[in-house]
Order: C-alpha cells, then structure tokens, then sequence
C-alpha cells in the first residue's frame, strides 16, 4: 500500500527500533521451552503472482504440480517489493515486476505454496498451534485446505483479489490457531498463503509465516496478580482512527487474589471499540489505546470494571518511558487527595493477540460525567440564556487540526473537548470562545487582578492554586501548555473556569529532559522561557503567578497540603504499597521490551528526589508568607528603595515610571518580557537624589518597537532588594 510521507517516516523509525529490539530482547514467549517450529520464516517456498484464474488445488492438494512457480529460499524469507525503503530488510524474493503496475500486467494477489514434513514427536507435547504472519495489506491462510486465519480479505476471494484494508507491517501479527491443529498429518502437510496488496499502485508489499506448535501458551505466563486483560482483534490492526471492532476478556477475581491466565474471562467479556491514543506515545514500541466498551450492536455498554464507577470509555495507559509504572498513579492520587477528581487507575498486564504486551494503566478517560467531570450536560438545543453557560470541557494541547478556539500566543491553541468538535453548536462555540477570549484580553490590562472585573471573575482561583502546586511538585515538563484541561459549569453552579482534571505525567517527578530532573527553581518559568519555539504555556500564567494575591494564596495553601496530600509518609506509603503490588509483573514488562531497570532503584529514585523537589518548594514558598507587605513600607528603611508606579498604564506610544529611594544606592532599572527575556536596561548608574522618573518608549536595546503585550520592569539595588511590577502595550 501507499504511505504518506510523514507516517513512512514514522514506520521507518518503528522498524529499526523493532529490529533492534528483536535483536536484544528476551520477550516473554508464547510457548514454552519444548516448542517446535513446523514452518519456519527462511523454509522454502513457491511463489505464483497469477496471470489468470487457477485452480484450487493449488491450496489443497499436495500434489498440485508448482514447478514452474517461482522459488524463494534462504534468509529472510519474505516475499514482497519496496518501491521506497523500509521492507528490504524482510524480502528474499521480490515479485515487484509482477504485481506493480510499473511492470506488465501487474496483480494484487500473490500465492504461496509451503510443503512441510510432521512426525509424531513433533506433536507428542503440543497442546497449542500458532501462526505467526508478517504482511501487508492482507492474506488468507490454508492448512491442507482448511482456511486456518485471514485478515483483510474480501468476502469471495478470486486470483485477482485486493484487500480490503490496509495493514503496515510492524513486527509479526500471531494469530491462535489450535483449533485446527486435527488438520495436520503425519507426514508431508501443505501451508498455502494467498496474498493481497491494496492495489497494484501501492509502494509496498511483504508476506512471510512462521507455524509453531507447543505445550504451553504463553510460556511461563500462568497467573497474575493483577488482573490480565485479553484483546483479540481478529486479524486486524489498531489505527488511530477509525476505532476497530475487537474482543475483550478480563481476568479478575478479586483485590488480593491470584488471576490464573485458564480462568474463564469472569470481570469481562465482550466488544470494544479500540484505537490508538496519544501522539508522541505512539511512538514507542509498547503502544497506547483508547477503548469503548461496546454491545453487540456496537452501541455503548456503560459497565463498572475494577470497581470504578459505569462508563463506557476507557484508556490503557502505556508506561514505556516511565520505568517506574506509577508516574500518573501517584500524580493522580496526590491530586484526588487534594480533594479534585483525577482518573481513577488499575495497573494490569496485557495480552494483544495472545502476544503479552507487559503492565498497562487502565484508567478513565477524561469525560463529562457525573462520576467524572461533573458538569451540566450541554445538549444541542442549549444554544441561548443559562442553558449556553455550561458544561464545556476544554484544553490547552498541540492543534489536532479541528476543534480550534483561539490563538492567546506563538503555538498556544485551545480545543475542544466537550462537546465535541463534530457536536458543539455554534452558539456554543461563539459562548465559550468569547468567554475566553474576554479572560485573555483583561490579562493584557492593568486591571487584571481587579476582583469585579479582573479574572477574579473569569476563574476559579483555588483551583489554579492546586493546578499549579501538582504540576510544579512533579516538574511535569507538559505542564500548562500540553493537555491541560479546564472546564466551566452553568453560571448557576459557579460557572467559573476551573482547571484540571490532573492529566499526562509520565514525563514528571525527575524524568530527565527539559530538565525535568533539576529539584530546584519554577517548572513554569523554564517552560515560558524555552518553548517560545513550540507549545508554550499560554502568556496569563506568567501574569498570574506574579501577583501578590497569588503568592498569599499559594503559601496558604501550601502549608495546608503539605500537612495531608504533599505529607512525605502519606506519599512513600502510597509509593511502596504500588511498589509491592507491581514487583511480580514488572519483570515481566521489563523483559518484553529489553529494557534494562532494576526496579527498586527507580522507586527509590522517585521517593529522593520528590523530597529534594518538596524541600525547594518549602524554602522558596515560605517566602511568600510576608508577601502582602507593600515595598512602601520600605521607604523609611536608609538602605532601601521602592519602585512606585508607571503612567499611563497601558500605553502607546511611551510611558513614565517613577521610582524613590530613602539614600544613595546603585540602581538597575530594566524591561524583560513574559517570557523572561531581557528587554531593556533603562538605568544603570548611582542614583543620588529621592524621587526619580525615566521615560520608556517602548523600544528594545536596539531601538527597535516591542510587540504589544505584558512586560515587567525590575529594579535592582546594591544592597541586593528588588522591586517588581508589570506594565502593558496595547
């Protein structure tokens, strides 16, 4: 089939890091030590791309004369072309001349012929038989005639079949074929392969296959004590979109029991709906999914799964990078025990096509739901008065190319989450767009912490408090600019927006890039100042978080939390309690994908350096007990000085900013923007006389017209004081 560029590129990556792992991971097997492989991937074949109708004897008759099929042998053993890169690697015969259409009379169909010898020890301990395929786009599968596994086929399948959706190969699909293991014989046996591409235009094809036989199914796999759940996709493949149709079953006897991977599927047993979820996630090896508990019909199934309360929507979480397993565990429980609702988690170990994938978190997805998000349900007709205020769930994240609200900066976007895109009215957008469109526009004003007028009146102000308190004690480093949520009820139930729920933190609590390591200094700042270029947090935090009112606020809170939620004991307690539970199964994940942890160590880790995080965080924000004391107050102190005012404020074109001092100092004056930058240094020189004024006209160092917007201008002193407070271009 035909990739876009940019999934190509992706693929490509995805097969050089499969590849090295097949090379050095010892992932849990299938079968145990006394597997026997009847057919392997490098076995002999015979291959026919047909020119017309064939006979069915070619897939059920050992005898069929294919002679004058052509012959593939040796390592790889894949049989298939690349008109681009990245299947090389995988084919030993390429039939590209034949089944491209930049050859002559070019098919989509592809036939294989696979003899193979059986004796009796072959099977003496078999107990189960699988088919391991590497293909794309599709295939249909025979054992001595009997069609034994397929995927992508069309319901009659003819010599000049394509298929029927697409599939990018990436590493072997295994399809649990014991069901048939009566059709193997004691002696010569037939696998017979049909082939199909999407169309003799695509760029690619590979069709290879292993067949096994073994006494136990998935190795040394035989209980848990998590919970183990079971997903059969039927031969297809996981996309991003659209969801797929597959099967579920979950092993779960109960909190404190063993789950034996016989036991019958007793917590749950049905349809989901399943695709991938996340966007740089997606990336790694072990992937993410999004999953709908669906009825037969394919309609929601709204159950209670691990004790959680009903719903239908569901996420399984993919610790990959996080070699601890519990980064949003903990995130979210820190946050549920301040007192907000995060989404509630079950770590489990998950089979894929009977291919165990290690330990998931199975967890909520984020929803508007009583049990949830609870926020008034918005419906379709609420388009004017009380009704058009409330519920709306949205989110600051990367663009997904719809649901788009506004721009508040450089790469700062707000999407909608509830109502969804493809449901919100136009009403309903006009409401909420404006709402945060009026927020943004009093943030740019000297009026911004006005309590009638200021956003006082546009948010909850305690729940940004605790927003800020768990994305700073972790150092989320997607904090404020990538999946944060916020959300706003009707104006009669407070209609202010709140921020959470706690969201994406398994880049948090000293993973080490963008610095998210260091225990020191404000995850918020050194965001604003280094991803100006890309998903910058949006310019009202910076305001915000310098106000004098917040500071109060965040000290008070503060010290009360770190009396219960942010209590070292109430954490390292909670820690080693997942510790113990996930020492059996991490094992096991850390096997499957090659990966090297020793798992106390990253326990350990967490538990360090979340102290040393905790203790900066007391050190700095204890000084902002006397924050409230106005730098007026400073004036009668002979070694001080105080920053007073600035007019007009906003300004266009120039404003005039006065400063005091009590005796003579050195002063620095300058400009720096949001961000953190240096602007301009306006004075620099000993100051003599008691009340001072410079001008700024709103130019940089080199002369050049700032943009509009918010800026800080600080004052300095020899004898090390500061004085801060912000002015506005408009």
């Amino acid at each position: 089939m035909g990739f876009q560029k940019q999934s190509k590129i992706i693929f490509h990556i995805s097969i050089i890091l499969l590849f090295v792992l097949n090379l050095f991971t010892n992932q849990t097997s299938l079968f145990a030590d006394d597997d026997v492989i009847l057919v392997p991937e490098n076995t002999s074949k015979r291959v026919l791309v047909p020119k017309s109708s064939v006979s069915t004897n070619w897939k059920e008759n050992n005898d069929f004369d294919d002679s004058t099929w052509q012959l593939c042998s040796g390592n790889p053993g894949g049989i298939g072309y690349e008109k681009n890169s990245g299947y090389e690697g995988f084919i030993s015969l390429d039939v590209g001349n034949d089944m491209h259409n930049d050859g002559g009379d070019p098919n989509s169909s592809c036939l294989i012929r696979i003899k193979f010898d059986v004796n009796s020890t072959d099977l003496e301990n078999a107990k189960f038989m699988m088919l391991t395929m590497s293909y794309d786009d599709g295939f249909a599968a025979y054992l001595n005639g009997t069609k034994i596994a397929s995927a992508n086929t069309p319901n009659t399948l003819e010599w000049n079949s394509s298929s029927q959706g697409q599939h990018e190969h990436n590493g072997g699909s295994i399809f649990n074929v014991s069901t048939y293991m009566d059709k193997i014989v004691d002696g010569e046996n037939l696998l017979a392969i049909h082939g199909l591409n999407t169309g003799t235009s695509s760029s690619d094809f590979l069709i290879n296959a292993e067949l096994s036989v073994g006494s136990q199914l998935y190795g040394d796999f035989t209980s848990s004590n998590l919970p183990i759940i079971m997903i059969n996709t039927n031969g297809q493949q996981i996309v991003d979109d659209p969801r797929i149709t597959a099967d579920m079953g979950i092993i779960y006897n109960g909190s404190g029991k063993r789950n034996n991977i016989t036991d019958p599927f007793n917590h749950y047993d049905g349809k989901i709906g399943i695709e991938l979820r996340g966007a740089s996630s997606q990336g790694f090896p072990k992937k993410p999914y999004r999953i709908e508990t669906i009825d037969e019909d394919g309609e929601n199934n709204n159950v209670s799964l691990f004790g959680m309360p009903e719903e239908n929507d569901w996420v399984l979480q993919n610790p990959y990078y996080d070699k601890s397993l519990i980064r949003n565990i903990l995130a979210y429980r820190i946050s549920t025990n301040m007192g907000h609702y995060a989404s509630r988690t079950q770590p489990v170990e998950v089979f894929l096509n009977d291919d165990y994938q290690g330990v998931y978190v199975f967890m909520e997805k984020i929803k508007r739901d009583k049990n949830r998000v609870d926020i008034a349900k918005l419906k379709e007709e609420d388009i004017a008065g009380e009704d058009l205020t409330g519920g709306y769930i949205i989110k600051v994240d990367k663009f997904d190319g719809q649901g788009n609200l506004s721009w508040s900066g450089k790469n700062v976007s707000y999407l909608y989450h509830y109502p969804k895109p493809a449901d919100i009215q136009p009403e309903q957008k006009e409401y909420i767009k404006n709402y945060i469109t009026n927020f943004e526009e009093i943030m740019q004003t000297d009026h911004f912490d006005d309590s009638a007028i200021g956003y006082p009146k546009y948010i909850d102000f305690e729940s940004l408090i605790d927003f800020f308190i768990i994305n700073e004690v972790t150092r989320n480093v997607d904090g404020y600019r990538i999946s944060t949520y916020m959300y706003k009820d009707r104006d009669d139930n407070g209609g202010k927006l709140k921020f959470g729920p706690a969201w994406d933190f398994n880049l948090s609590l000293g993973v080490s890039n963008w610095d998210g390591n260091k225990t020191s200094g404000w995850n918020l700042d050194y965001l604003i100042e280094h991803t100006a270029h890309e998903y910058t947090p949006p310019f009202w935090w910076a305001v915000i978080t310098e106000s004098d009112d917040f500071k109060t606020e965040l000290y008070n809170r503060w010290t009360q939390l770190r009396k219960s939620a942010l209590n070292k004991d109430v954490i390292e307690d909670f820690m080693d309690h997942m510790a113990a539970t996930l020492n059996e199964a991490q094992v096991r994940n850390f096997e499957r994908w090659g990966q090297n942890a020793n798992y106390n160590n990253e326990i350990q880790y967490i538990k360090d350096w979340l102290a040393d995080r905790i203790q900066w965080m007391d050190d700095t924000i204890d000084g902002y007990q006397a924050v409230s004391v106005e730098y007026s107050e400073q004036e009668n102190n002979p070694s001080r000085f105080c920053l007073q005012q600035n007019y007009p404020n906003p300004f266009n074109p120039s404003t005039q900013i006065q400063y005091s001092i009590s005796s003579p100092v050195h002063v620095t004056l300058s400009v720096y923007n949001v961000l953190g930058q240096h602007v301009k240094t306006l004075v620099d020189q000993p100051i003599n006389t008691a009340l001072n004024q410079i001008e700024w006209d709103g130019t940089n160092e080199n002369g050049l017209i700032v943009p509009n917007g918010v800026y800080f201008y600080r004052m300095n002193s020899t004898f090390g004081m500061n004085s801060k407070k912000m002015l506005f271009i408009r």
